[in-house]
């Protein structure tokens, strides 16, 4: 997957990966270290 169409599928699912960041950020500490297994893009970042 080239980055424009990564973008453009957020953008089309921008609620569902708006949830997930909503969960991360409640379950995850400020500071903590994260390890994303099985992500096919990559693009998941987690940023407080």
């Amino acid at each position: 997957m080239d980055k424009k169409s990564i973008l453009r599928w957020r953008k089309r699912n921008s609620y569902y990966y708006g949830w997930l960041d909503k969960i991360y950020k409640f379950v995850i500490r400020p500071n903590s270290r994260v390890l994303h297994v099985g992500c096919q893009s990559g693009d998941r970042s987690l940023q407080r």
